[in-house]
């Protein structure tokens, strides 16, 4: 039943809403994926051969990134979200800000971790 439940909000949020494309970028660090967030600057980044498709309902504060549903969102508008919490283990956020992408992975106790931003 949850499963079905997801695949309707999926194909809901699919079809009610706006998709949009960005250049992905992996960053050294969290704070140059931040960076990047805030001011488009990539100085830290690398662009890579992929992209993100991101959908947004705002409406359903939903969030559907390269086809994944995303959780935990606060939806303020199309261009400014966040997603994720940090657990006891670890810390996994996405989110936007005035239309730049941001994606954290880190392990807590983890010497790295996986840093990324959308543009």
């Amino acid at each position: 039943m949850k499963k079905l439940i997801l695949l309707l909000s999926v194909f809901l949020l699919s079809s009610c809403s706006d998709t949009q494309t960005l250049d992905r970028y992996s960053c050294s660090d969290m704070s140059g994926a931040m960076v990047c967030a805030s001011s488009g600057e990539t100085n830290s980044c690398v662009k890579r051969d992929s992209t993100y498709r991101i959908r947004v309902n705002t409406d359903k504060n939903q969030v559907l990134v390269n086809g994944s549903m995303k959780k935990d969102c606060r939806v303020y508008d199309k261009k400014n979200w966040k997603c994720g919490r940090a657990t006891g283990t670890a810390n996994i956020i996405s989110g936007m800000k005035e239309g730049h992408f941001y994606e954290i992975f880190k392990v807590y106790r983890a010497e790295s971790g996986s840093y990324s931003c959308g543009l």
